[in-house]
């Protein structure tokens, strides 16, 4: 006996069939690929150099900065200095910045107005300029002017002015 013939139904086209196969499968790796460039993308602004996470760590520094003169701990505040800025800036000249009380008592919060990233292009040395605004619980908010260097992956203070004529340490 033989086996019975498959006989197709006719109803089906297979040409449409694999068609339709071949758009989906179009529209599947293009999303994929589009997926694949957002990720990227976002991952970038967010870790890569200059990025949102950069941001944060660099914020973070000048907000224990400012934590520490309210508290007046002079030693704590040298130690995020970077290198190069230990050189020529001292814990006196730290300790004269902190005398300058209306600068930190009643201290409530640091934001972020502006961050500039500077890859160091070809010196090495990545840095960063933050702009940002102390608010208090006594006296009007005052403006802080900082630049950090990026030595061996963290943050470290280079210069950090603030408000307007005093305060201001090297």
């Amino acid at each position: 006996m033989s086996a019975p013939r498959y006989s197709p139904d006719p109803s089906i086209r297979p040409s449409a069939n694999i068609a339709q196969q071949r758009i989906v499968a179009i529209y599947l790796v293009l999303g994929g690929l589009v997926f694949f460039a957002i990720a990227a993308g976002a991952a970038l602004f967010t870790v890569g150099q200059g990025g949102l996470f950069a941001q944060r760590e660099a914020m973070a520094v000048v907000r224990k900065f400012m934590e520490h003169g309210r508290e007046i701990e002079v030693f704590e505040a040298h130690r995020l200095y970077s290198f190069d800025a230990l050189a020529t800036t001292t814990q006196d000249d730290i300790a004269a910045m902190f005398a300058v009380r209306r600068n930190f008592e009643g201290l409530q919060s640091v934001e972020l107005l502006q961050a500039q990233y500077d890859a160091g292009s070809g010196r090495g040395v990545e840095t960063m300029t933050i702009e940002a605004i102390a608010t208090y619980s006594t006296t009007l908010p005052t403006s802080i002017l900082a630049t950090l260097q990026n030595a061996d992956g963290s943050w470290r203070l280079q210069s950090i002015t603030i408000g307007e004529a005093g305060g201001a340490a090297p």
